[in-house]
């Protein structure tokens, strides 16, 4: 009995090369499967790390945020307590202000958040500490200026209080005992009004050169009155520019030096941060635009494979079932 024909044999040589086009491609198509996922593991970690970095660099910039704004109300309080409170009875009476108050609160939130801030990790590795740093000395600055104004506002005092009120009472006194000196003193007295009102040196030019007159004509028991009158008045003027209220001199001139400079340097914390912000929002935005045209690529890809496929298996499909006892071929399928 002749033996039977090897089944393989049944399919034409022209089929086998397809079959084995269409073995490689579904490995093909195995393999870009698990490149696919792979790099879906890898965007979803790298995004994982993105989302709580963008987390901690929104909570630091808030902070930063909180200190620029919390910087620009201290100083408004200061310039308001020197600007209205000096020349009112009130603080002077009670030694108390309003304005006092809010620079205390704001200035002990300030060192606070600053505390706060330098601790984080994420503004080493921003860069930023450093102006952390550099901003710490001018708040303490700006603080240690305004506290010696606040004392020396006390020291000289307004109307009935202080070193102006000592003066006030002396020249009463003088006005009392001057006789044929009191035009010459009512005249002193002109100058000094003139200067407290619009605190031009000229004015103390003008006191300085009638005081000499009047000291040379002023009789021997009177003179010490006068010249503690005119000590007293040198005083105030020397406090005057000291303070610099109104002018930029003395305190005032460092302390609104030092505001600038504490105001431009937490701009330029704010402006990092809020760049920072940007900055990973756009790493975000980037990473899932990559993802949608890596997605795209492969599916029209996996489509263009599934056709060829799909042609090839109905080319070789009517040779199918007589190669289905052969394994050989049936591993080759």
């Amino acid at each position: 009995m002749p033996e039977p024909k090897s089944q393989s044999a049944v399919l034409p040589a022209e089929q086998r090369p397809i079959v084995m086009k269409v073995k490689d491609f579904r490995r093909h198509i195995f393999l870009a499967f698990l490149v696919y996922s792979s790099i879906s593991l890898l965007v979803a970690m790298l995004s994982f790390w993105l989302f709580q970095r963008k987390l901690q660099v929104d909570n630091y910039a808030d902070g930063v945020s909180e200190v620029f704004g919390l910087s620009l109300q201290a100083v408004q309080s200061g310039q308001n307590f020197l600007v209205y409170e000096t020349n009112r009875i009130g603080f002077y009476n009670t030694g108390g202000s309003r304005y006092l108050e809010e620079y205390d609160s704001l200035v002990t939130k300030i060192k606070r958040n600053l505390d706060s801030l330098r601790q984080e990790k994420i503004g080493e590795k921003m860069g930023i500490n450093q102006d952390i740093d550099k901003l710490k000395p001018l708040l303490d600055r700006y603080d240690a200026v305004f506290r010696a104004m606040v004392i020396q506002a006390k020291q000289r005092g307004y109307k009935g209080f202080g070193l102006e009120s000592r003066l006030r009472g002396l020249a009463d006194r003088l006005e009392g005992l001057a006789g044929p000196l009191r035009p010459q003193v009512m005249l002193l007295r002109a100058h000094e009004r003139d200067y407290f009102l619009r605190r031009d040196t000229v004015h103390v030019a003008d006191f300085r050169a009638l005081a000499q007159q009047i000291s040379a004509r002023a009789p021997a028991k009177e003179k010490p009155l006068f010249i503690q009158y005119y000590d007293l008045f040198y005083r105030l003027v020397k406090l005057d520019e000291q303070l610099g209220i109104g002018r930029e001199t003395g305190n005032n001139a460092i302390l609104n030096r030092t505001a600038t400079q504490i105001s431009s340097l937490a701009d330029r914390i704010n402006r990092q941060t809020r760049q920072a912000k940007a900055d990973i929002s756009d790493q975000i935005i980037n990473i899932f635009l990559f993802v949608i045209v890596v997605s795209v690529i492969l599916i029209l890809i996996l489509a263009m494979l599934f056709k060829f496929i799909t042609e090839a298996e109905k080319n070789i499909s009517p040779v199918l079932p007589k190669l289905a006892p052969n394994p050989t071929d049936q591993e080759l399928l």
